[in-house]
């Protein structure tokens, strides 16, 4: 049975996670390996840096140990992704970016507008 694991990148405005499987490993054994990949990664990226390359960041770090995992046996997978981006208050039907049925979302923008109401009278 594989076993599916993420290897993320998180700084205050993203989040990137990078999945891999494997058959036979178990999470203390992703976890030694993502580190001793990183590592890997972070010790041949200084090696070759220069200047002219610009920052080293932390998402260029993951990103590349993740290939190191792929030939120590993971192997990479994508998800089917749904992704619902909008507002944390959702106001008007501009706050969201996804479809939402017509009569869902006028209530929701009525309970919006109530609480609105009662904490601006607080």
């Amino acid at each position: 049975m594989l076993t599916l694991f993420s290897l993320s990148h998180s700084d205050y405005e993203e989040y990137s996670p990078f999945l891999v499987v494997h058959a036979s490993k178990t999470e203390d054994e992703f976890k030694l390996d993502a580190h001793e990949a990183m590592n890997i990664v972070a010790n041949r990226i200084v090696d070759t840096h220069s200047t002219d390359k610009g920052w080293i960041g932390t998402r260029d770090i993951v990103k590349e140990a993740v290939k190191v995992l792929i030939e120590q046996g993971y192997e990479a997978v994508q998800p089917i992704e749904v992704t619902m981006t909008g507002s944390d208050i959702i106001d008007t039907s501009q706050d969201i970016k996804f479809e939402l049925n017509d009569i869902v979302l006028e209530k929701i923008i009525e309970c919006n507008s109530k609480v609105r109401e009662r904490v601006e009278n607080e």
